[in-house]
């Protein structure tokens, strides 16, 4: 059954008011399965638009593995909880980053704000009802003038936070590994999507893309890669991210990835791979 996302020829007209105000480049990573690097993917994304344009990077996920790496100063504050109270809205925080190897201290990312997660999130949406979609899109609208681009970290699962993502999204990108039930999650991340564009006037642009691609795994990857070819043909890149041993090192020390090469004297391949991902999709419109 195709679960490729398809736009009803009928959108609200609040929706699509909001939607076409004045407002940032909206760049959500999602895909309902845990495990595929989406956190990974929307920090080192945020911080590639960073160097272009001010940027907010809106941890969704419960887990907060982002807010962890790019503002554990305020991860217990304000949190992206906040859109589900009424009104909606969004707190945000300098994003900050550890200086050198050898030290705890951290200095602050130029033109980057976080809007930061923790558990909270999780117990919140346990406890909501009767939550709009539209909750996400408002809180943005309040702040549209500060940010030229947004980007977001989705939770692995179908959540009111997931909808609000897909909600306001302009591009959708969407990390599957050679996992299998990684490409299971993309099916239910459109049937989600089909389900939500009925309340926009067109659909997000997609990008799926295989991601930490090793070469010990390199036939199971060419076997991802065509069952991704069967199925959304029109949305597999034909960019790769690969498997690089030291953006783990630098996830667990909590170190963003990018830094950590730097710091290192290493290029960073993943980083470098996302940076060719954006220019494909023309997320920055260059």
């Amino acid at each position: 059954m195709d679960s490729s996302p398809k736009c009803s020829a009928i959108a609200g007209f609040f929706a699509f008011m909001e939607h076409n105000m004045t407002k940032p480049v909206v760049v959500a990573v999602a895909n309902r399965k845990g495990g595929v690097g989406k956190s990974a993917t929307a920090e080192s994304i945020a911080l590639i638009l960073a160097e272009l344009a001010p940027t907010l990077i809106i941890d969704l996920d419960q887990q907060g593995t982002v807010s962890s790496i790019l503002c554990p100063e305020h991860k217990d504050e304000n949190t992206s909880a906040s859109l589900y109270k009424k009104p909606a809205f969004l707190s945000a925080y300098p994003a900050t980053q550890r200086a050198a190897l050898d030290t705890a201290d951290r200095v602050m990312i130029e033109n980057l704000h976080v809007s930061t997660a923790n558990k909270e999130l999780e117990g919140i949406q346990k406890m909501a009802t009767g939550i709009s979609i539209f909750g996400l899109q408002k809180a943005i609208s309040a702040i549209k003038d500060e940010y030229k681009y947004i980007v977001i970290d989705c939770p692995p699962n179908g959540s009111d936070a997931q909808s609000m993502a897909l909600m306001v999204a302009d591009y959708l990108l969407v990390p599957v590994t050679h996992d299998m039930s990684s490409m299971e999650g993309a099916d239910e991340l459109f049937t989600d999507l089909n389900v939500v564009i009925e309340n926009r006037d067109s659909a997000p642009t997609i990008g799926i893309f295989l991601n930490i691609v090793s070469h010990q795994s390199r036939s199971a990857y060419a076997i991802a890669r065509t069952v991704v070819e069967q199925k959304y043909p029109q949305y597999l890149l034909d960019i790769e991210v690969p498997h690089q041993g030291t953006a783990a090192t630098a996830r667990s020390a909590y170190f963003t990835t990018a830094a950590y090469a730097k710091l290192s004297g290493r290029k960073s391949k993943p980083v470098e791979a996302l940076k060719e991902i954006v220019q494909k999709l023309k997320i920055t419109g260059e």
